[in-house]
């Protein structure tokens, strides 16, 4: 690389570092629909994360029963003799 291409380089990343350090707070109107907009994706990402979480508790809890029933089933069916 050049001695100009890295001196461009830290120019730009320069500006870009002082602009987002001394920035002004910014002070904006978010109207109604892009409040919902985002409490319902905000919901919807809650809703996932408590659906997966449900599933990953219940599903162990699932095949347990499901097996103990099986158990009881075959002890329950009469013995086939050969």
């Amino acid at each position: 690389m050049s001695t100009q291409t890295v001196a461009a380089r830290l120019v730009v990343v320069s500006g870009a570092v002082a602009s987002a350090v001394f920035a002004p707070v910014a002070v904006a109107y978010v109207g109604p629909g892009a409040g919902l907009g985002v409490l319902g994706a905000a919901l919807a990402v809650l809703a996932a994360i408590v659906v997966t979480v449900i599933g990953v508790v219940v599903w162990p809890v699932r095949m347990l029963m499901r097996r103990k029933k099986q158990r009881a089933d075959e002890a329950d069916a009469p013995k086939r003799e050969e």
